[in-house]
């Protein structure tokens, strides 16, 4: 009787193989979602404090109070990289200069109203 039961059980796992691999497929799909979700959660923004430039581009104006910057503008934005900034332009002004924020970008903790320097 035991062979039988065993028979009768091999018969409903090839009759149910089909929901079988449905299930195992399923289960990769989220299993993918949740390791590529999470990764992409960690995308920041940085603005790294301004660095006074060496020497003043030809032609450029500026008054005594005011002074040449690099900024170094990284994380969730279009075209992260280093932009030249007057002393007292604002964060969002960089992050404009960078082609604006991803849809990735976290800026629970950025002030973008902060001067760069």
């Amino acid at each position: 009787m035991d062979m039988e039961k065993l028979r009768q059980g091999l018969r409903k796992l090839t009759e149910n193989r089909n929901s079988i691999k449905l299930l195992a497929v399923i289960m990769i799909i989220i299993t993918a979602f949740l390791f590529y979700g999470m990764k992409e959660k960690n995308d920041t923004i940085t603005v790294s404090e301004g660095v006074p430039a060496a020497k003043e581009d030809a032609g450029e104006r500026k008054s005594s109070s005011e002074g040449i910057l690099y900024v170094d503008v990284g994380g969730a934005v279009a075209r992260p990289g280093v932009y030249k900034m007057n002393s007292g332009d604002r964060v969002f002004e960089a992050i404009e200069k960078a082609g604006g924020l991803t849809k990735k970008a976290d800026t629970s903790a950025l002030n973008q109203a902060e001067e760069t320097i």
